[in-house]
């Protein structure tokens, strides 16, 4: 026998050997009733998160106040809506009967301490030691993972937690969302950037710019550009504006966005009140965003650090979306 063939053999014992003790461990009588699988998150606030994966990569959240944050870079807002989900999806995590028992499988499983999809810890405030700690470890079938609470040699399949969940990048981790303008409602777009500057208007549904002189603006182009701007978003997080050096004081390019929400549903008229066709609805509130984008991220191919007007960091926009910012001109979206 060879030394492959060897290994394999090996590996195929283990296989089996694996397949008998969750065979074993299923065929018990009866089925354990449900459990939470990590009971001490219902009676602690949490205050920190760190998460692992397998590729050494790691990533933590801390909480200021009612909000999450970044722990690095120091203090950049996290999603709290994602978190707190997370902590939702934790608290929640029922097993039923362990599929294995013994620390010998936890390898295989991918749930040992030293090897893993992800692994969860959650602090309550002022403590060193976490309240859950869990692993999160191979998939024996769709929506299920192998799981394990450290300190606990019993794996377990359980739904409702995924590694997609469970992310240790930071992108993950916050709203990405740069402008947050349905596209649908904007009416109004000023650009800045080294072609020069131009406005976009919109007026019962149609587009128009001062600067066109008497030219006409392809809507269809003006519509995808509209949505192209509206859609920008982060790439990652980056430092703090102040004290940094990401070319937002004199910006490679501007864009401001403004939006006005639907004109909420007239109340209700008394009854035998009749309609007035003449009451035009009262619009709703006009909201506007800026955008400033600024100097290439060295070694990032094109990624350049953005800033919304209003906010505390930076952060990386990819090549593709600055350049919506940077390359338009008026000409390209006139017929």
């Amino acid at each position: 026998m060879t030394r492959t063939q060897w290994i394999l053999a090996v590996a195929l014992l283990a296989q089996v050997g694996l397949l008998l003790a969750i065979a074993g461990s299923s065929s018990g009588a009866g089925a354990a009733a449900p459990h939470p699988l990590l009971p001490d998150l219902a009676s602690v606030k949490a205050a920190k998160i760190t998460i692992r994966d397998g590729a050494d990569k790691s990533l933590t959240l801390e909480r200021a106040g009612d909000a999450w944050t970044l722990a690095d870079p120091a203090g950049y807002p996290a999603d709290s809506s994602k978190v707190e989900d997370l902590l939702a999806k934790l608290g929640k995590l029922e097993v039923g009967r362990p599929i294995v028992t013994s620390a010998r499988y936890h390898e295989q499983l991918e749930v040992a301490d030293d090897k893993f999809e992800r692994r969860v810890e959650v602090f309550p405030e002022g403590k060193d030691a976490p309240a859950a700690d869990l692993l999160i470890g191979t998939s024996p079938s769709y929506g299920v993972e192998h799981v394990r609470a450290e300190g606990d040699d019993r794996v377990y399949e359980a739904r409702g937690i995924r590694p997609y969940d469970v992310r240790a990048e930071a992108p993950a981790w916050i709203d990405r969302d740069l402008v947050g303008a349905p596209p649908g409602d904007v009416v109004a777009v000023t650009v800045r950037n080294g072609h020069g500057r131009f406005e976009l208007r919109r007026e019962n549904g149609a587009w128009s710019s001062p600067e066109a002189a008497g030219k006409k603006l392809d809507g269809n182009a003006v519509d995808g550009y509209v949505r192209s701007l509206a859609s920008l978003a982060a790439d990652a997080p980056a430092g703090p504006l102040e004290g940094g050096d990401f070319g937002l004081d004199r910006p490679a390019g501007e864009v401001e966005i403004s939006w006005r929400e639907p004109a909420p549903p007239p109340p209700p008229k008394p009854d035998g009140a009749k309609d007035d066709a003449n009451e035009a609805p009262a619009p709703g509130p006009l909201h506007t965003v800026k955008l400033r984008v600024g100097k290439e991220v060295p070694g990032a191919d094109g990624k350049r650090w953005v800033a919304r007007d209003g906010a505390r960091f930076a952060a990386v926009i990819g090549k593709w979306q600055a350049d919506t910012v940077l390359a338009k001109t008026l000409a390209d979206l006139e017929h």
